[in-house]
């Protein structure tokens, strides 16, 4: 969902092809719907943070956006992220103190 530079795959921001949906059908919310629903369609192991961490760099990206529309949503998302970062960072550490991980 990502593109990513060097070795150490640095997010630096939606691909290509999600910027240009975004660009050419940030008017339709079904699309923007889409777009944040399949970031969240995945398996994991490990630590969430780092994923939660490329998401909420990505949407910070679109809070310029020309259409309003993309950017209101870019910021629910945003604010959705960083919840979902606040509670897995709580969780990790809960992991740590409980079973001293």
């Amino acid at each position: 969902m990502i593109t990513a530079e060097g070795e150490n795959r640095t997010a630096i921001g939606f691909s290509q092809i999600i910027m240009w949906l975004i660009d050419n059908f940030g008017d339709y919310k079904r699309v923007l719907e889409g777009i944040h629903a399949n970031l969240h369609s995945f398996q994991w192991t490990g630590s969430l943070i780092p994923y939660y961490n490329r998401n909420i760099a990505c949407f910070k990206q679109l809070l310029t956006h020309q259409n309003v529309q993309v950017r209101d949503w870019a910021k629910t998302c945003l604010e959705l992220e960083e919840k979902d970062l606040k509670q897995e960072l709580g969780n990790e550490e809960f992991d740590v103190m409980h079973y001293n991980l």
